[in-house]
C-alpha cells in the first residue's frame, strides 16, 4: 500500500471518478434545461395564440415579455372599454392568472397607452443540486450492490 505507483493510480482514479460525478450532474442539468425550454416553447405558442383570441382589434400590442411564469403586456388601444373587454377575456382563460391592467395613460383624443400582466400557471421546476445527484448515485450504487 504504500507503492508510490499504486498510490499516484489511486489518485488519479479517485480524481477521474470525481470528474465522472461532474460530468453526471451536468449531463442531467443540461437534460432538465432543455425540457424545460421544451415546455416555454409549446407555453408560449399557445399563450401568444389565447393572447391575439381574447385580444379586440382596437387593442394593439407593442411589448410581449415572458418571465419565468409571468407575462406583461403593453400597447395602445383607443378606448378603455376594448381594455376592460382584453382584460375580461384574458380573465376567461384558465391558463392565465389574474390579468390587472396596473397603468392606463391617455396620450391623445383616442388613444390610451396600458401596461397588463398576469401569471401562468404550472408546475415548478426545480433543478437538483450537486449533493442530491451525488446521493442518488450512492443510492443506485447501494442497490446494484457496488
Amino acid at each position: 500500500l504504500q507503492d508510490e505507483a499504486f498510490i499516484a493510480e489511486y489518485e488519479e482514479a479517485e480524481a477521474m471518478e470525481q470528474e465522472l460525478t461532474t460530468m453526471r450532474l451536468e449531463v442531467e442539468e443540461v437534460v432538465q434545461i432543455s425540457e424545460v425550454m421544451d415546455n416555454n416553447i409549446v407555453i408560449n405558442n399557445l399563450l401568444i395564440n389565447l393572447i391575439s383570441l381574447a385580444k379586440p382589434q382596437t387593442v394593439n400590442l407593442d411589448t410581449i415579455n415572458f418571465n419565468e411564469r409571468n407575462v406583461s403586456l403593453s400597447g395602445t388601444a383607443t378606448d378603455k372599454d376594448s381594455l376592460a373587454r382584453f382584460e375580461h377575456n384574458l380573465r376567461g382563460y384558465e391558463d392565465f392568472e389574474g390579468p390587472f391592467i396596473p397603468n392606463i395613460e391617455r396620450i391623445e383624443e383616442n388613444t390610451y397607452t396600458f401596461s397588463l400582466s398576469f401569471n401562468i400557471p404550472g408546475p415548478e421546476v426545480e433543478l437538483e443540486t450537486e449533493e442530491e445527484v451525488i446521493e442518488e448515485e450512492e443510492e443506485e450504487g447501494d442497490e446494484d450492490g457496488s
